[in-house]
């Protein structure tokens, strides 16, 4: 027998010794222990846990997040946020959601930088190896439009280029735009035609998106799947994601 996981238990690690008991499933008799194993991990180059079946407690936020993926908040005091795993017609996947509630407060604190105006925000991040492929199915609940409610996934080489993928069936054919700000972020927007509340499949071409403005590819790329709400547009707003994977 072959025994082995892309995603080894939290109380496995790298390095360690263990041994396995194979029990017959009917009685508490062991047919056979295992000789002693050395733990040997091998790191994937590909997003991981893009299915997000395996979810950790953060125990500093005293709430279950996806593994390998780490938690983006941004929000004011009555705000709020959810992140679950969810059943959503023939999918589980990834629920993200936000209640904004439609107060304007300046100057909130987001990491260590100021936030100008206020948001509603919750996302999951990764860092990734170089990929050319991006592949994911998304459920999305109402439309996105950049700067006010955003579901979307947001590509960045953690320097001041990024892509962000957004989805609204408000348009027919996908859409590039291009903003450039004054801290020296430069933004490609892909805006895809998409269905509500339905789910959809999407391949993305990084030479084609990323290089849209003749962007070189990085060694490595940081996704985030994401939903937010723009003070002006108080209320719920909810996506889901599953099998988001890289080649």
């Amino acid at each position: 027998y072959r025994i082995y996981t892309e995603y080894p238990g939290w109380f496995v690690k790298n390095g360690d010794i263990i041994t396995i008991i194979v029990n017959d499933a009917r009685n508490p008799n062991i047919i056979k222990i295992s000789p002693q194993i050395r733990i040997n991990v091998t790191e994937s180059k590909s997003v991981k846990n893009g299915f997000f079946r395996y979810w950790l407690v953060d125990t500093k936020l005293g709430l279950k997040v996806p593994y390998k993926w780490q938690l983006i908040l941004k929000k004011s005091l009555n705000d709020n946020f959810s992140i679950s795993s969810a059943n959503i017609v023939t999918m589980s996947g990834l629920m993200l959601q936000v209640y904004q509630d439609g107060r304007k407060e300046n100057g909130l604190e987001f990491g260590k930088s100021v936030v100008e105006e206020e948001w509603a925000h919750v996302g999951v991040i990764q860092k990734v190896p170089l990929f050319t492929t991006l592949s994911f199915y998304i459920f999305p609940t109402f439309n996105s439009t950049r700067g006010l409610t955003e579901s979307g996934i947001r590509i960045s080489d953690a320097t001041f280029r990024h892509l962000l993928i957004l989805f609204s069936e408000e348009v027919s054919t996908k859409q590039y735009k291009y903003s450039l700000y004054n801290t020296g972020l430069q933004e490609i927007i892909l805006v895809l035609p998409t269905q509500l509340n339905t789910w959809n499949y999407y391949e993305i071409n990084m030479a084609e998106s990323w290089g849209y403005l003749g962007w070189e590819l990085p060694k490595e790329f940081y996704i985030e799947l994401y939903v937010a709400a723009h003070y002006t547009k108080p209320g719920n707003y909810t996506v889901y994601f599953n099998e988001v994977l890289t080649k």
